[in-house]
């Protein structure tokens, strides 16, 4: 009752409204305001923001500020308005002018203008090289084709019917299968040679017997001491060129060795013995060499056949079993000496044994102990011995004795008399 004596007319009954306590001094709650419901009007719903901040600050006089159209809005001290404009930001980098922007734009339009027709080009070349590699194969394969229809046309055309050309073909794949059988097993073959040789090489059969054969300076045991192989050693691993190189240095007259294998374990080495044939003479002894060059031994030795005596060498220290290496001063001598003994034996001149080479100018050869041959210096020699060979034989009848001037490669003479420089002194 005491409601429907509160309300005042045109109210609606159980309504309130806060003035009716004016009287009663009663204060409004600081926590509700009238502007926590908005009103429903016709047309568009107006929104309204929840307002910042407690009842107190609100309570306080807002600051208006004008707007648009001079209308003033109320706005609290901790939310700036939505119709006051931000402050501009300050811009330290100065302002590019307009031309600069647009020459930056047209570059970058050059730029991505530049790229699309590189672009367009490399897309233009993989599809011409992928164009050239399918005709390629199309060409292959038509030609292939072609020949096959070829083929097999000439083959009609001679009269073959399609049975003879599928018994051709069988025929000759049963040719491609037996060659390719046949290549298998030579492979097979070959590696089971290649497996015994690597077998025989890694265990093999040790030597137990070495014989020795042929006519040789040394006996046979001191052959078989000196060729460096083993008994017990692998029989296929003995080389023969180590076993010659060995023998050679160590038995100087040995010229050369064949080794022969006589399975199981017997190994022959067959001796080629080797002779003087140049003595250089060096004060009371001589160096003898054979036909090789290699250096025999040092020691007096009397002339036979078939050996020529060099004089007129400096001489030097040398060792039996190396090849003979003349000094400088007996280098040329040596190189006279040897081209004057060949064209003695072209010239079939035998007997002619020492050689005189003190002088390279004035050469002197004797001629069996009874003639000197002066053949001056060494060119023309083989004009010279030539004609020296036929005053010889015309003269080689007689005991007498004397000297042949050939110095001059025009004639030969001969003078009887004494000889000027005798060999066996």
């Amino acid at each position: 009752m005491e409601n429907e004596k509160k309300n005042k007319p045109g109210r609606p009954f159980g309504t309130f409204d806060w003035s009716d306590l004016a009287d009663e001094n009663v204060s409004r709650p600081k926590d509700i305001t009238s502007d926590m419901w908005t009103p429903i009007s016709a047309g568009k719903p107006e929104t309204q923001r929840r307002p910042n901040g407690n009842l107190v600050d609100r309570e306080k006089g807002a600051k208006v500020s004008p707007g648009k159209g001079g209308s003033k809005k109320s706005t609290s001290p901790g939310k700036k308005s939505r119709s006051q404009n931000p402050p501009e930001k300050k811009n330290n980098r100065p302002a590019q002018p307009a031309q600069k922007k647009k020459k930056q734009s047209e570059e970058q339009k050059r730029t991505a203008a530049l790229q699309a027709e590189r672009r367009n080009a490399a897309r233009q070349r993989r599809e011409e090289l992928e164009r050239a590699r399918e005709r390629r194969a199309y060409e292959n394969e038509r030609k292939h084709y072609e020949k096959a229809s070829e083929s097999y046309n000439r083959q009609r055309n001679l009269g073959s019917s399609r049975e003879e050309l599928s018994k051709k073909r069988a025929r000759k794949k049963r040719r491609s299968k037996s060659f390719y059988a046949v290549t298998i097993t030579a492979g097979i073959l070959l590696a089971a040679v290649f497996a015994t040789l690597i077998f025989c090489f890694a265990v093999g059969s040790p030597v137990a017997v070495i014989e020795v054969s042929g006519e040789c300076v040394y006996s046979p045991n001191d052959v078989i001491a000196a060729c460096g192989v083993v008994p017990g050693e692998n029989i296929f691993t003995v080389r023969e060129k180590k076993v010659n190189a060995v023998l050679s240095r160590a038995l100087p007259y040995i010229g050369s060795v064949e080794v022969e294998r006589n399975f199981p374990d017997k190994l022959i080495l067959k001796v080629n013995p080797t002779s003087e044939k140049y003595l250089i003479a060096v004060k009371n002894s001589y160096i003898c060499l054979d036909e090789s060059e290699k250096v025999l031994s040092v020691k007096k030795k009397k002339l036979r056949d078939g050996t020529y005596r060099l004089e007129g060498f400096k001489g030097q220290s040398v060792q039996p079993g190396e090849r003979y290496e003349p000094c400088e001063e007996d280098e040329k001598r040596f190189e006279s000496a040897k081209r004057i003994i060949a064209a003695l034996e072209a010239a079939s001149i035998k007997k002619a044994n020492v050689i005189k080479l003190e002088s390279l100018d004035n050469i002197i050869v004797v001629y069996d102990s009874r003639f000197n041959i002066y053949l001056g210096g060494t060119d023309r020699t083989e004009k010279k011995l030539s004609l020296c060979a036929e005053v010889i034989r015309s003269n080689d009848a007689k005991s007498n004795t004397g000297y042949i001037d050939a110095r001059f490669d025009s004639r030969a003479y001969f003078n009887e008399g004494k000889m000027e420089y005798d060999a066996d002194k």
